[in-house]
């Protein structure tokens, strides 16, 4: 990246288009080779085809998803980021509230596009706060995991 500011506009432009459920336009702001890791659920998606998949499966799960970044830092390739999400667990047979939770960001950059994400969010906390288990969580991550791979 030629610049901080532009890693701040990608940052903020990906986090609006998620907050958006935009599909497409995440997708146009990631590398084609983007790697997307979310340590809390111990994710791991490599490329346009299974970032795809994991948006999806994120998007289906928290489907009021939104975010905004609050602190950040560079170096010449990586932004570091903190923030607040809010979200709404869609968990069958529950009945889960809108939550905020602190989150962590980490984007790499290359081409002037995002080539790296690591989205740090406490699913404890999640859970906690929504009233569920985190076996809910994950039983119903592997439902929606299991679905999007049959539908493609």
């Amino acid at each position: 990246m030629k610049n901080e500011a532009q890693m701040y506009e990608l940052a903020t432009a990906l986090a609006a288009a998620k907050s958006q459920q935009d599909l497409a336009l995440a997708l146009a702001i990631y590398h084609p080779d983007i790697e997307l890791i979310v340590p809390g659920s111990d994710s791991r998606a490599k490329g346009t085809a299974e970032v795809t998949v994991q948006l999806d499966m994120f998007f289906t799960l928290f489907p009021d998803y939104t975010a905004a970044i609050d602190q950040y830092a560079f170096n010449e390739t990586v932004m570091l980021a903190t923030g607040q999400v809010f979200l709404t667990p869609d968990i069958a047979g529950k009945d889960c509230p809108r939550i905020q939770l602190p989150a962590f960001f980490e984007f790499g950059f290359q081409d002037n596009k995002i080539s790296r994400e690591v989205f740090v969010l406490d699913m404890g906390m999640l859970c906690r706060k929504a009233g569920i288990l985190p076996s809910e969580l994950v039983g119903q991550m592997k439902v929606l995991f299991a679905d999007l791979h049959h539908s493609k």
